[in-house]
This record gives C-alpha cells, sequence and structure tokens, in this order.
C-alpha cells in the first residue's frame, strides 16, 4: 500500500490589512458601534485584544520555500536589569533600531553600499564589519532613544508592550501572568477582557470550536462579533488571511472554510507583518501551526465531509480532551514561549519550541559527527531488513540482507524514520531520495510525539504506539501511520557502570499502510538491538546526549560577553539555541518571556529578505533597549548561508560585539556536522 492510497482515519480513532476597501472599513466601523450601544464587554474584548491574520498557502513537499517575515519595529524598556511591561507600555518606538543593508543596488535610511564581505578568517570582513558597526552605533547616538517610564514599574521584569498596562496595578510578575496572561476558562468576563492574547477557532456557521480563554457561554456570546468582522472581509475572498488594527488591537482571520482561525492580540511586538504578507507574519504562522495541528488529527477530507450537509455541525464532538489541551498549549508556547495550566500547579518552559517557529527551521540534537554516523547508517540498514519465508515452514524468521531467494523486504511501505532525543531535537532522519517532509510536518509529527510523551509520563511500562496522522503538506487527505517505541536509554548502560539521569530515545516509523504494524515492530527492535547491543555506541550516544542537553557560551564557547544566541543554518532549515539560563543565570517564566519580547522585535526588524544564495549581500541590524538601571544590545547578522541573533550587556564594546559574534558563527560553521542533521539520509 503506497502513499496515495492512506486512508481516512478511521471512525474509531477519529496592522492594518492593506488590502481592506473603505467599504471593509466601514463595515467594521458598523459593527463596532452596533456592539458599543449596550453591549460594553463586546467592545472591551476588542479593546483589550489583538486581533491579527495572514494567509497561508499550502506547501508541496516537493518545493518548500521559506518566506522570512521582515519589518523594521520598534522595541521597549523597563527596569531592574530586564524591561517592565509597565514601563513598555505607551512609549511608541521604544530603543533604538538601525541597520546596514550590505547591498549596493538598495539605499534606506542608515544604509551604506560595502565591498564583498569575506566569511573566511581573514581580517577584512572583521575590520569592515567593526567599521560598519561604529558607523551604525554613531547614527544611533544621534538619535533619541526611549527614555525611562516616569512611573514605578514595581520590580516588574516582564517585556509585552501593551498598551493599557499602566492603567492596573501589578504586585509582582506572578500576578500579572496570572491575570494577563495564564489561561482561564472560567465564566469571568472581566479577567477573561484583560487577557493580552486569545485565539479562536470556529465555523463558518458561527459555531465556536476551541477558545484559549474564557467559558463556553462567555464565547458564545462573541461569536456574532466574531462572524461580523469575518464577514467584513468577504469581499476580498482571494485572500486566505485577512487582518486589520484599530484601538491598539491587531485582530487576524486565517480563512480556512468551513473553519476560520481567528487571533486577537494586544502584544505589539506581534503587530509586525512580513514584507511577504500576512501569510509570513507570526500570527500567521501561529493560526496555521492552529490549522496543521487540527488537520493532522482530522484531515482537510474529513473537515470538509463533516460540514457539507451539515453547516451547523458540531466539530468538538470528535475532539478528545487530549486535543484541547494540545490547542492550549501550542497557543502559550506560540505566544509566550512556555505553557502552564489554569492553576499554574504545573507549567513547562519551552523557548526552542517558540524559536523553532519564530525562524520555521528545526532543532537537532548537538552530538559528535561519528556517533551520528553510526545511527545513520543503522537506520538505513533497518530499511533494507528482508523477510524469509521458508516453503515447508510456517514459522517465519528475519534477517538482515539475505540472499536466499524466497524473500522480499519486512516493511516496503514504511517511508521515513526519525530518532529524536529527550527534549525532541532530532539526532538522525531516513527519507526516501527523491522526497523529503517539510519543517511543518515534521513540527506537527514532533508535536504529536510530545504530547503522548506527556500523557504517559506517570506509567512506568513503556507501550508501542500506532498513531494515524494526517501530514498536512505531506498529504493533507489521508492518513500515514506511525509506529512510537520509547527506550531508555539509562538502563542499558547501567550494566556498563555508568549512571545517568532518565534519559529517553524516541524512534518514530513512519508508514504509509496501516495494517504494518507487526512489520514496522520488528524494525525498530532491530534499531534498538543494534544501538542497545553495542557497548561502544551506547555509551558514546548517552554521554553525547547527558553532555548536550544545553549550549553554555560561557563553558562551551568561553565566550561570556555573549549572553545569548540563535544560529541558523538556511541549507539545512534547522538552529541551534544556547541555555537561556545564560541570558541571566537562571530561568523562569519572566525570563523566557524577555527572550520572546527581545528577538521577535529583533527578528522584525529585518526589512529586506531577499538575499539571493548567490549574492554577497548582508544585513546588519543593531537593537537597543535602554533601561532605567542598565541595557541591553540585540545584534543580529544575516547572510545568504545564516541568520544570526545575539544579546549582551548595553556596556558590551562594539568590536566585542562584532568579534565575539564572527567568533560564535565561525564555530557553528567549523562544527556544523555536530549541530545539524542536514538532510539526513536517504534510501532508495
Amino acid at each position: 500500500m503506497g502513499v496515495d492510497d492512506v486512508n481516512d482515519k478511521p471512525s474509531s480513532n477519529e496592522g492594518q490589512d492593506k488590502g481592506i476597501g473603505d467599504r471593509s472599513a466601514d463595515k467594521l466601523n458598523k459593527v463596532s458601534s452596533m456592539y458599543l450601544g449596550g453591549k460594553k464587554n463586546d467592545m472591551s474584548l476588542i479593546n483589550d485584544c489583538g486581533l491579527s491574520s495572514t494567509a497561508t498557502t499550502s506547501v508541496n513537499f516537493q518545493n518548500v520555500e521559506n518566506h522570512m517575515p521582515f519589518l523594521a519595529e520598534g522595541n521597549k524598556h523597563g527596569t531592574n536589569g530586564t524591561p517592565s511591561m509597565r514601563d513598555l507600555s505607551n512609549s511608541g518606538r521604544a530603543g533604538s533600531v538601525l541597520s546596514f543593508d550590505l547591498d549596493s543596488t538598495t539605499r534606506i535610511p542608515h544604509s551604506v553600499e560595502s565591498s564583498y564581505y569575506d566569511d573566511g578568517d581573514g581580517s577584512n570582513s572583521e575590520e569592515e564589519l567593526q567599521d560598519l558597526f561604529q558607523n551604525l552605533i554613531a547614527r544611533g547616538d544621534q538619535s533619541k532613544l526611549l527614555k525611562n517610564s516616569s512611573k514605578e514599574s514595581k520590580g516588574m521584569r516582564l517585556i509585552p508592550d501593551i498598551s493599557d498596562v499602566d492603567m492596573v496595578s501589578y504586585n509582582s510578575d506572578s500576578d500579572f501572568i496570572r491575570k494577563r496572561i495564564s489561561l482561564s476558562k472560567i465564566d469571568d468576563p472581566d479577567l477573561f477582557h484583560t487577557k493580552l492574547k486569545h485565539f479562536f477557532v470556529l465555523s463558518a456557521a458561527g459555531k465556536p470550536i476551541y477558545s484559549m480563554n474564557g467559558s463556553e457561554r462567555l464565547v458564545i456570546g462573541y461569536m456574532g462579533l466574531i462572524t461580523s468582522i469575518i464577514s467584513s472581509f468577504q469581499e476580498s475572498i482571494d485572500e486566505e488571511i485577512k487582518s486589520v488594527t484599530f484601538n491598539n488591537i491587531k485582530v487576524v482571520i486565517l480563512n480556512k472554510s468551513p473553519l476560520f482561525f481567528v487571533a486577537l492580540t494586544k502584544i505589539k511586538h506581534e503587530f509586525s507583518t512580513s514584507e511577504y504578507g500576512e501569510e509570513e507574519s507570526l500570527l500567521g504562522r501561529q493560526l496555521k501551526a492552529l490549522y496543521n495541528y487540527l488537520v493532522s488529527i482530522l484531515s482537510k477530507s474529513s473537515i470538509t465531509r463533516s460540514f457539507r450537509n451539515r453547516m451547523n455541525y458540531d466539530l468538538r464532538k470528535v475532539l478528545s480532551p487530549l486535543d484541547f489541551h494540545n490547542f492550549d498549549s501550542f497557543c502559550m508556547k506560540l505566544t509566550y514561549g512556555f505553557y502552564s495550566d489554569e492553576d499554574d500547579t504545573q507549567f513547562e518552559l519551552d523557548f526552542s519550541f517558540f524559536a523553532s517557529r519564530l525562524l520555521n527551521s528545526l532543532e537537532c540534537s548537538r552530538m559528535r559527527n561519528k556517533t551520528r554516523t553510526r545511527i545513520n547508517g543503522i537506520l538505513q540498514d533497518s530499511k533494507k531488513i528482508k523477510k524469509d519465508i521458508p516453503k515447508e515452514d510456517d514459522s517465519s524468521s528475519y534477517f538482515f540482507k539475505s540472499e536466499t531467494s524466497n524473500q522480499s523486504y519486512l516493511a516496503p511501505d514504511m517511508l521515513f524514520g526519525f530518532i529524536t532525543a529527550p527534549e525532541m531535537q532530532i539526532i538522525s532522519y531516513l527519507h526516501p531520495k527523491n522526497h523529503r517532509l517539510t519543517t511543518n510536518d515534521i513540527s506537527v509529527l514532533l508535536s504529536m510525539i510530545t504530547s503522548i510523551h506527556e500523557t504517559r509520563k506517570s506509567s512506568s511500562v513503556a507501550e508501542d504506539s500506532w498513531v494515524p496522522l494526517c501530514l498536512p503538506d505531506f498529504n493533507s487527505t489521508g492518513f500515514v501511520h506511525i509506529f512510537l517505541k520509547v527506550i531508555d536509554l539509562s538502563k542499558y548502560v547501567a550494566v556498563d557502570g555508568i549512571e545517568i539521569p532518565y534519559t529517553p530515545i524516541t524512534i518514530a516509523l513512519i508508514s504509509g499502510n496501516k495494517n504494518n504494524f507487526f512489520e514496522i515492530q520488528e524494525i525498530s527492535k532491530y534499531i534498538i538491538d543494534r544501538i542497545t547491543g553495542s557497548e561502544s555506541l551506547r555509551n558514546e550516544l548517552a554521554n553525547e546526549l547527558t553532555q548536550s542537553k544545553s549550549l553554555s557560551i560561557s563553558q562551551d564557547l568561553n565566550i561570556p560577553s555573549i549572553k545569548h544566541f540563535m544560529f541558523k543554518s538556511k541549507q539545512s532549515n534547522q538552529f541551534i539555541t544556547s541555555d537561556a539560563k545564560d541570558f541571566t543565570g537562571s530561568i523562569d517564566k519572566s525570563i523566557v518571556i524577555n527572550l520572546v519580547y527581545f528577538y521577535s522585535n529583533l527578528y522584525h526588524s529585518r526589512t529586506d529578505g531577499k538575499l539571493s544564495a548567490l549574492s554577497s549581500n548582508r544585513r546588519l541590524n543593531y537593537y537597543h533597549w535602554v533601561l532605567p538601571d542598565n541595557s541591553v544590545i540585540g545584534f543580529m547578522l544575516i547572510h545568504s548561508d545564516y541568520e544570526y541573533y545575539c544579546l549582551c550587556d548595553g556596556d558590551i564594546s562594539s568590536s566585542d560585539i562584532i568579534t565575539n559574534s564572527l567568533n560564535i558563527i565561525r564555530w557553528c560553521q567549523k562544527y556544523k556536522k555536530r549541530l545539524f542533521i542536514g538532510d539526513g539520509v536517504t534510501f532508495s
């Protein structure tokens, strides 16, 4: 059974938008005035939440093109060593962002013409960047930097820039997070309106399917308002994503008829729009991620069929509590970089999840090339296992590379294979020679694996899983089946006298045949036996995974002046980020929110994303957040081969920023085979 034969999921497992015309704007005004009359809470939702949406287009797995958003964006400042959410309010363009476009054909404010920039070890490239950066800072000194807010911040260190935060007093970070950020499903209109971010999923008939906040009764009361806003966009039916900004709110709507995905935000760094349009903006990707998840568990054809004859069909009845939990987790991580439940009794910090979506790339497990090559070889060999069926014996024997005449491949329908580390970084990836999964599809797969792990944390039995999953870009109308096997590597190295913490390794094998469970299970046993049966390999792998859980700039790279960095390889579309603890010496929700804020602004400060792979164009961006006690500098270097972002203390010299940044970039390039899996390994 091939890829094209996969069946539908078994029932048992089942800113202102520039395209909006004046007439659409008039309609929105009429809708607003209609709800203002006697329905204060309805407009409170509009005034307390930002709405933005972007058009998303389907991606063919044979022709993936990663478009990155680029838009100059202001930044904010705060107190106590890290910007405060209160101090960042009502500030307009906070901080200073300046950039150089090293493209002789482009002239923008603060741009210069430059000679070719050499990435080699020669001194010319560094000297050139030093001169450019000095000039950039000089221009920044002449520009007006954001001054401190006149109001006391009470020690808060939170970043998201919202317009009304100074209207309310908060006693602490945790108090602010609880009231403005954390999920709340209770029937409390006032609390509902204070939330900074809302996501909604609803049908074309206005029936609610999912809401990030609020009780069902509360959400139903706003469906009329949301559908009225959606109707105002119907004049531009050719556009999949529309957005409108008014009253410090951005509303974004993704039209995936018969479903609509809506985002409302007051967080200003989410207002940015890509030069490619809303479809590649931060909010556009967030809505696409929610859509991809829904398609992954139901399939596009199943959703369409459900609403074909019943437009008021209630899709919630085919969604499980786990699905709604996953929606909550995605919404929080996409916006803030962490997830916490309503009672804040359990939470998960996951900046890497946010960074992956921001950069639209994948994170790999850091590992010596020798070790990864051995594991790649095992994954490749597993595809070649053949099945021998003796003519006069009912028993079957499985062996590798047999030359007997009566044999066939054990699992010819196995399409892809993954081995992942404890934090879902990819160790190895197997795919057909002429086909690769898109970044979106791999992200869907990794999210599904994470979700299954979460549900089994309390179970001591490592069960084998056989999960139907729709990969939206690969085939949005049918399902493949994923075999999942988790092993604890610590148990296997214990016999060698090595003690390491619980180290789960996940083997994920994807088949186009739903009846292939036992054959794929045999493949997984072969992979496990090859990895754990070799004392040298299991010990090497245990050591690699233990040592590479996080990357410390000060210890691993010996560059303490850079507090945090992200490096993306454009060729492989994979990234690495340093340990978030290096930023301040500790890690908590507030620090993760800080990182999300800084990198979101830095990322969207780019104005030109059209860097040809054959061009020498470079972009150097510099972001300066002025704080009451100190300052934070964000630095970005965009190259045709990579993207580099970093944060450092404001008192660092420009020469140190350039020198240390280039050292990190060269280190990433030198050890790219350790940091990235590249294209993975293939089979014919």
